[in-house]
């Protein structure tokens, strides 16, 4: 009896069908993949000529991992035949994802960040407050544009799934992407690799008559606007999705403002003052916008918008992905301090002078950028910010005479404080 009923359930073991995947969501009997389109949409007056040429678009499929790289235009038009190649200075050298397939299971780590409004800092926040935390796993293939079987400009054959999905700008003369290369051939690669970096000027590029008061810091190129934008969406095999992308500005636009004013038959050549500060950070991680480094300067030029009597107002805009503030307000080097170099001229006299002055109190109350929550990095906290010097710099005609011993601008601004200018014998007077 006993041996009868073992039989029995063998025998009905025995009827039951294979194991086979059963699709999670349902979607056995629907297609593998779909084509998609993407739409930029842009903040209010930002022009044409203002919106990056190209566009780069990364995606990560979280379960079965796999990765997409397009390049797109302007208006979302992914462009055929360009492929991001990380710049020269990427440091790769890998083949770029577009395109290329892999063969086999390659374990990965899923390159996830869930979009997450709300001020969770540390835990990774994009330019629009977005922010996430990494997961799950998988294995999978690469594949990019191309794949499908038109081949049209308008859309790309993806396959289906739930993505963590980020739009920023491509490579071009002052950003490179660092491991979009290594992303777009390796699904193990995370989004959290993807950094974008401001190219590094070198000697030859840095003008001649620029005085180094401040050795410690490289100098970068001025930056063009970042923009950015984060999200998680599931690709639907039932319809051909459009996927919108709200673009946010990640760099900071920082106008800086000074007054000079000037002796009867005194003049600034051009109407023009060099500039640099120092303190601006250099690299970015996309998928939360962190930066962390403070050690570079950007120069720029600073341009004659007003005058009220012999006070002329100079004004200059830069694009940093950060500036970091001084550590005290008695430094003269290290970061948030602004230089000046002026060219003036009275008669057939010429002569430069340099002036300083540390922005820190002005860079903590503009709230510039804030530290995250668990003292990992620091995020930029605002898109622009005008930060104006009050103190009004004078230059004498007599300072300009060959002859005079007076060393460069009447004043040098130490700190914007405030209590160095109570004290004259205070000034710091410097010229090269």
């Amino acid at each position: 009896m006993k041996l009868r009923r073992i039989i029995s359930v063998m025998s009905l073991m025995a009827a039951l069908p294979g194991c086979t995947f059963v699709s999670l969501d349902g979607s056995e009997d629907m297609p593998e993949s779909v084509s998609v389109n993407f739409e930029l949409n842009w903040p209010g007056g930002i022009s044409e000529e203002d919106k990056p040429e190209k566009l780069c678009v990364a995606m990560s499929r979280i379960i079965n991992t796999v990765h997409y790289v397009w390049q797109v235009d302007a208006a979302g038009n992914i462009i055929d035949g360009s492929v991001p190649d990380g710049g020269a200075e990427s440091g790769d050298g890998t083949a770029p994802g577009s395109g290329v397939s892999g063969d086999g299971a390659v374990e990965g780590d899923g390159a996830a960040v869930a979009p997450n409004t709300g001020e969770n800092a540390e835990t990774g926040a994009s330019a629009g407050e977005n922010a996430g935390s990494e997961e799950n796993a998988g294995t999978g293939e690469i594949s990019g544009p191309g794949d499908g079987e038109d081949g049209a400009a308008d859309g790309r054959e993806m396959l289906n799934g739930e993505y963590y999905m980020m739009i920023f700008n491509d490579v071009s003369d002052t950003y490179g992407i660092e491991s979009i290369e290594s992303f777009g051939a390796d699904p193990a690669v995370s989004m959290r690799s993807l950094y974008a970096t401001v190219r590094e000027l070198s000697g030859e590029e840095i003008p001649d008559d620029v005085a180094d008061f401040n050795p410690a810091f490289g100098y970068v190129s001025g930056s063009d606007p970042l923009y950015i934008d984060v999200k998680k969406q599931r690709i639907y095999p039932t319809v051909t999705p459009v996927i919108d992308f709200d673009m946010k500005q990640l760099t900071q636009t920082l106008t800086f403002r000074v007054k000079v004013e000037l002796d009867d038959g005194v003049s600034i050549d051009g109407e023009t003052i060099s500039a640099e500060i120092s303190g601006v950070a250099r690299r970015v991680q996309l998928m939360s916008a962190t930066i962390s480094d403070s050690t570079y300067r950007v120069l720029f030029d600073m341009r004659k918008v007003g005058s009220s009597g012999n006070v002329g107002t100079y004004e200059g805009k830069v694009n940093v992905l950060g500036l970091f503030p001084a550590g005290r307000q008695e430094d003269i080097v290290g970061p948030g301090i602004l230089q000046l170099s002026i060219n003036a001229t009275s008669g057939d006299n010429h002569r430069r002078f340099h002036a300083g002055i540390n922005l820190r109190e002005t860079i903590v109350s503009a709230g510039l950028i804030r530290e995250l929550n668990d003292r990992s990095g620091y995020r930029a906290a605002r898109s622009s910010a005008v930060l104006n010097v009050d103190t009004v710099l004078h230059i004498d005609e007599n300072q300009i005479l060959p002859d005079e011993d007076s060393q460069g601008v009447e004043i040098w601004f130490e700190n914007d404080g405030g209590d160095i200018f109570d004290d004259p014998d205070d000034d710091l007077d410097i010229e090269v």
